[in-house]
């Protein structure tokens, strides 16, 4: 997906700092686009203390460019981009370059943030930047819980080593997020994921978490749809959800 210049406004144009060294050092590589930010010295040297290499951008393109460049293990938006930019951006980079967006939110940016949350944002850090925050979430973020990394259910197959997810022998386009509340279910597929559960791990300080997870519980069924496996996700009232292992195994898939 491309986004124009008048989703993803130019706020200027200086150049991230310690693009060298610290990128060689750093244990995870983070792009924070920011056009406010007015201590990025003090906190780069702080994150890369604490083995983590922090790029800055004030343009938010020049960011997601450095991101497409590989080797960026989160992307990092201030809220003061503005609600159409941080939808813009996050889309692409969960569904284009396959990077972890992170937002950081301050008072009363609510309504800001919320399109991007729902579209797979996560909103877990707040400003003013704080180096231990950042390096906690980027890190949670990164790492989650240890899991195999291939699942099978049935015809459905997901990777995670490559975020790769295959119906029989077709492939299927899910963002970044579906992907892991798909890989989520199937893990513990015929039992019930509690509604709280996923909202803890995916959205632990969203605003409304329940509206984040119905919209990816939506896009998941929607695009499983295709291969008549959307039946297989159903909703358990008042307490969650649970992969149906059955219908994944008994759908027909080409070539059969």
């Amino acid at each position: 997906m491309a986004t124009s210049t008048s989703a993803a406004p130019s706020v200027g144009t200086r150049k991230a700092r310690g693009r060298g060294d610290d990128v060689r050092r750093g244990t995870h590589t983070v792009v924070l686009v920011d056009a406010a930010l007015d201590r990025e010295r003090w906190l780069t040297s702080r994150l890369r203390e604490r083995g983590v290499s922090l790029l800055v951008y004030r343009d938010v393109l020049r960011g997601l460019a450095r991101v497409g460049a590989g080797g960026v293990d989160a992307l990092v938006l201030s809220a003061q981009l503005g609600s159409d930019t941080l939808l813009a951006v996050v889309e692409v980079a969960y569904e284009e370059l396959g990077v972890a967006v992170l937002v950081a939110h301050g008072p009363g940016e609510t309504d800001i943030i919320g399109p991007a949350v729902l579209a797979g944002a996560r909103p877990m850090l707040t400003r003013p930047y704080g180096p231990a925050a950042l390096e906690s979430a980027v890190r949670e973020v990164r790492q989650g819980p240890v899991r195999l990394p291939t699942v099978e259910v049935g015809h459905l197959r997901l990777d995670v080593t490559g975020y790769d997810a295959q119906f029989g022998n077709q492939g299927i386009d899910l963002a970044t997020l579906e992907f892991e509340a798909l890989y989520e279910l199937a893990s513990q597929h015929d039992h019930v994921v509690e509604r709280e559960a996923l909202q803890r791990r995916f959205w632990p300080t969203s605003s409304d978490p329940n509206a984040a997870l119905i919209s990816v519980i939506s896009r998941l069924r929607r695009k499983l749809d295709p291969f008549g496996a959307a039946g297989a996700l159903h909703t358990v009232r008042g307490i969650g959800y649970r992969l149906d292992s059955t219908p994944l195994m008994t759908v027909a898939v080409s070539g059969d």
